[in-house]
């Protein structure tokens, strides 16, 4: 990524429901129909725990492709 990252959001008709773009992406997000929305995506809640796990989930593979004899920090 050479750029800073951005996401831009947009709010539609009142209804919760939000797009969502990053890069070349788009995604929903948005509240359930018992909460005033339409349930167009996952909440915003949602959203932040996925990113939270994605970020999680893609650090752990990122260390198990490391040459396990390089040390991560240096030795006293």
């Amino acid at each position: 990524m050479k750029d800073n990252p951005c996401a831009t959001v947009e709010s539609s008709d009142g209804t919760y429901a939000q797009l969502i773009k990053a890069r070349v992406h788009e995604w929903a997000a948005g509240e359930p129909v018992e909460d005033g929305g339409i349930d167009n995506g996952p909440m915003p809640y949602e959203l932040l725990l996925s990113a939270l796990g994605a970020c999680t989930s893609i650090t752990l593979e990122m260390y198990a492709a490391l040459d396990v004899t390089t040390p991560l920090l240096p030795r006293d």
